[in-house]
């Protein structure tokens, strides 16, 4: 894929992608283009820059300590590590991203968890209308249309209040802009951005990191207590780290975790959060191992080949 890239560097318009992308105005399946290369300057200069991630630190701070406390007044009974991860990735991505947690309180008793969980299985959905176009009206009849139809109305009502509490005048400012401030920001300065792209980006964020995040942490943890010996290196480093008046790792110690990193990476390597690779689109003719792929191609390539 090195050496084909711009070949198959487009996304194709598929069902699912289409509706919850608002028709590919994200960034993540617009097509390769110039939309897609103004998205993508936007999300370098503005939305994940090294400034905008440190100034998000405070937060990611907070939660890591009460997601500590929650363990810690737990200490004498069984925990839910699946949950608590969910919860402090929901968190983090909520915060950074709309300003504040949606709900307050338990993340999986609300319900943008389910509607988040209802999304991701409809994303890898069998539609036929994606493979077989002419009969794509049994898309209906087995429900699948259906599902959503109201599942993306669902999140877009949702989407919609948070840009309406970011608008409204009497609105305390934060001391940092989370996303959607800068989104809105970036429309009112004259960008091209309208509500429904900063829905698609909200949208992106949120498929992306919820639960890929939990699935690492969890699979991690689990290595680590298959192996003992393992555990105990890690647990090692992370206390010679946090030797001190510390008395806890902080962001500026990670460089000192060597061996943490490739706890991480190996968890990756074993255990990816997703089978697939975002599918390709090839937009010309190219020859691979004496193979003719033609253009409009799609491709699927596993994380593991990949």
């Amino acid at each position: 894929m090195k050496t084909h890239d711009l070949d198959f560097c487009s996304r194709p318009r598929l069902v699912a992608t289409s509706k919850f992308s608002y028709n590919c105005l994200d960034i993540s399946f617009s097509p390769y283009g110039e939309y897609w290369r103004e998205m993508r300057k936007i999300c370098i200069l503005e939305l994940f820059n090294a400034k905008r991630v440190r100034s998000f630190q405070f937060i990611r701070e907070e939660e890591i300590s009460l997601m500590i406390d929650s363990i810690s007044h737990s200490s004498a009974t069984p925990i839910n590590l699946s949950k608590l991860t969910t919860t402090l990735a929901n968190n983090i991505i909520c915060r950074a991203a709309m300003g504040k947690k949606y709900p307050e309180g338990d993340y999986e008793k609300g319900i943008f968890h389910k509607l988040l969980l209802e999304a991701q299985a409809l994303f890898g959905s069998f539609y036929i209308a994606d493979f077989f176009p002419s009969i794509g009206w049994m898309d209906r009849l087995t429900g699948l249309a259906g599902r959503l139809e109201k599942n993306s109305s669902m999140l877009d009502a949702f989407y919609e209040q948070v840009i309406r509490e970011h608008l409204d005048l009497e609105r305390t400012r934060p001391e940092h802009e989370d996303i959607v401030d800068v989104l809105l920001r970036l429309q009112k300065d004259g960008s091209h951005l309208t509500k429904d792209h900063v829905k698609a980006v909200l949208m992106d964020i949120f498929m992306a990191e919820t639960e890929t995040t939990s699935a690492t942490l969890v699979w991690a943890m689990a290595e680590l207590a298959r192996h003992p010996r393992l555990m105990k290196k890690a647990q090692e480093e992370i206390r010679a780290a946090s030797l001190g008046t510390k008395g806890k790792v902080e962001e500026g110690d990670l460089h000192q975790l060597q061996y943490l990193k490739s706890v991480v990476k190996e968890t990756l390597r074993l255990h990816s959060p997703i089978p697939l690779l975002l599918p390709r689109e090839s937009i010309r003719h190219s020859r691979i191992h004496g193979y003719d792929i033609l253009p409009n191609t799609r491709e699927c390539m596993s994380m593991l080949g990949g």
